[in-house]
C-alpha cells in the first residue's frame, strides 16, 4: 500500500515533535503543544492565532514539559498540565489564566498531575500519581476531590453513563463523573496503555499487550480481543461511524467495529493509513465531523477524513 498523501495539512511550522492536539468544542480551534516548544493554536480556516505560550510563560517550577491538553468545555480556556502544575490559558492571547500548584513532594514519593480530560461543560477532571482525583471548573477552583488507591493512567469521558472510565496499571474502574464515587470494583484486564469511548454505542476500547479489546463498561466484560500490530498505544474513535484507530509503527491502523447485536460487537481491521513523512505520535478527534488530527515527529500536522481512512481498505481489497 502506498502512503496516503490526500490529507489537509494543519501546521508545518511546529518546532518539535508534536506530542499533545485539543480539539475544541467547535472544532474551531486546534492546540498543537510539543515537549518545550510553545503551545500554538490553530483556528478557523488553518489560520495560526497570534496567540501563543512560551513554556517559561507557564514554568512555576523548575520543570515546564508538557504532560497534557484539553479544552475546558469551550473555544477559549485550555487546561494543560505543565511540568508538575496545572495551567489555564486563555486562547485568545495565549494568557495564563490560572495556576494551580499540585505537586506535593513526600521525599521519596512524588505527586503529579497525570490525567487531564475534559468531563462536560465547564467541568475538567484531573488525576493525580498518588491516587488524587480533583474536578476543576472554569476559574481553575477544585469543585470537588477525592483519593483512590491509585489514580488512572490514562481515562476517557462516557457520556451515557455520566461516568469516567480509567485504567489503574492492570486493572479498569469507572467513577461517578460527577461525585467521583467508584462504580463497582476494579476488574483485571492485564497490561493495558490506552482507554477510548465509542460515541456511538456504549462499548469502551483498550489497547492492551493481547491487542485491541472492547469491552462493556457497565459489567467491564471483554467483548472482543483483536490482534494489532506494535506501535504508539494511542487510541480514538472517531465522532461518527464507528471507526477506529490505533497506532502502529507505520501510522494509524484503522478498525470497523459493529455492534449491531447488542452483547456482541465486532471489530474488522481495515489496514493502515500512512503518512507521507515521519510518523504519528500523536491524534485527537474531531467533535462534529469524522475526522482526526494527526500530529507528526517532524512537526507537522494532518486533518484525516473518514473517507481517506478508508482509502487505506478499498488499496488492499
Amino acid at each position: 500500500m502506498t502512503p496516503s498523501t490526500t490529507a489537509s495539512t494543519l501546521l508545518h511550522e511546529h518546532l518539535d515533535a508534536v506530542t499533545h492536539l485539543a480539539l475544541s468544542p467547535s472544532d474551531e480551534v486546534l492546540a498543537v503543544g510539543s515537549r518545550q516548544d510553545p503551545l500554538v493554536f490553530i483556528g478557523p480556516d488553518q489560520k495560526k492565532l497570534d496567540a501563543y505560550v512560551e513554556p517559561s510563560r507557564v514554568k512555576v517550577r523548575s520543570e515546564s514539559e508538557l504532560k497534557g491538553l484539553a479544552f475546558a468545555g469551550r473555544d477559549d480556556l485550555v487546561v494543560a498540565i505543565t511540568g508538575v502544575d496545572i495551567v489555564g490559558i486563555n486562547v485568545s492571547n495565549g494568557h495564563v489564566a490560572w495556576v494551580h500548584q499540585a505537586h506535593r513532594d513526600f521525599g521519596f514519593l512524588r505527586n503529579d498531575p497525570r490525567v487531564v480530560i475534559q468531563i462536560e461543560e465547564h467541568l475538567t477532571f484531573l488525576a493525580m500519581t498518588s491516587g488524587e482525583m480533583m474536578w476543576f471548573d472554569e476559574k481553575g477552583r477544585i469543585v470537588h476531590q477525592i483519593r483512590d488507591n491509585e489514580a488512572p493512567t490514562s481515562a476517557c469521558y462516557l457520556p451515557a453513563h455520566e461516568a469516567i472510565f480509567g485504567l489503574q496499571g492492570t486493572h479498569a474502574k469507572m467513577w461517578n463523573a460527577r461525585t467521583g464515587a467508584a462504580l463497582g470494583p476494579a476488574s483485571a484486564m492485564g497490561r493495558i496503555y490506552s482507554v477510548a469511548a465509542c460515541p456511538e454505542s456504549s462499548l469502551v476500547a483498550m489497547r492492551s499487550e493481547a491487542g485491541l479489546v472492547l469491552a462493556d463498561p457497565t459489567d467491564l466484560a471483554v467483548k472482543v480481543v483483536v490482534p494489532c500490530p506494535p506501535g504508539h498505544p494511542m487510541i480514538s474513535f472517531l465522532s461518527s461511524g464507528n471507526m477506529l484507530v490505533s497506532g502502529a509503527a507505520e501510522g494509524l491502523t484503522v478498525y470497523q467495529v459493529y455492534d449491531d447485536s447488542p452483547g456482541d460487537p465486532q471489530a474488522e481491521m481495515l489496514g493502515t493509513w500512512r503518512p507521507a513523512r515521519s510518523r504519528v505520535i500523536s491524534l485527537a478527534a474531531y467533535h462534529n465531523e469524522a475526522a482526526l488530527a494527526v500530529g507528526l515527529a517532524d512537526g507537522s500536522v494532518f486533518k484525516v477524513t473518514s473517507a481517506e481512512l478508508m482509502e487505506t481498505h478499498e488499496s488492499q481489497t
